[in-house]
């Protein structure tokens, strides 16, 4: 299955819904702590450059494999969450008293990571819907964190490439 240039625009259609459900998905307190970034060409070839890179430089060979996957997809799906306290009393998830000492040592809310969890596994609900080809990598996340594709205050990455072919990129690699 080659894709052409409809086939393309579609997909990336369906990349923008999983931006739309990745940041309408539920979060605490209703917080607005989720930053999505839709990754294409140049950015994808920079994405993988530095993935290959990362893998070579800290001998981790699923990062250069990845980068291979990431080269053969239409688009990637970035999710991060900012740096936002919920302020929520007594809740203990971060090893700090409160709030308070929490942003006083640059840390990250718990329920931010949480958040992140929930928009990503919204987005890859998106995609299932229209049987986009898709998968969660850490590998993604950690080149778009190295090369600063978002604002110092966004963690938590995830990445989501994503692919239509007749047998999914993404699985049964070596």
């Amino acid at each position: 299955m080659k894709n052409d240039g409809k086939m393309v625009d579609i997909i990336i259609q369906i990349a923008e819904m999983m931006k739309i459900s990745a940041l309408t998905a539920p979060k605490t307190k209703g917080m607005d702590d989720i930053e999505v970034k839709i990754v294409y060409d140049k950015e994808i070839k920079q994405l993988s450059e530095k993935m290959e890179s990362i893998g070579k430089r800290d001998s981790i060979n699923f990062f250069i494999r990845d980068a291979d996957n990431i080269r053969n997809s239409v688009a990637v799906i970035l999710i991060g969450a900012k740096k936002m306290q919920a302020g929520i009393k007594n809740c203990d998830f971060c090893d700090y008293p409160n709030c308070d000492e929490n942003k006083k040592h640059n840390s990250f809310c718990t329920f931010n990571i949480i958040d992140a969890g929930i928009a990503t596994g919204a987005a890859v609900e998106t995609a299932s819907k229209f049987h986009v080809d898709n998968r969660v990598m850490y590998s993604v996340a950690r080149a778009a964190n190295e090369i600063n594709m978002f604002e110092d205050d966004v963690k938590c990455l995830t990445g989501i490439p994503i692919s239509v072919t007749s047998k999914n990129i993404y699985f049964d690699r070596k």
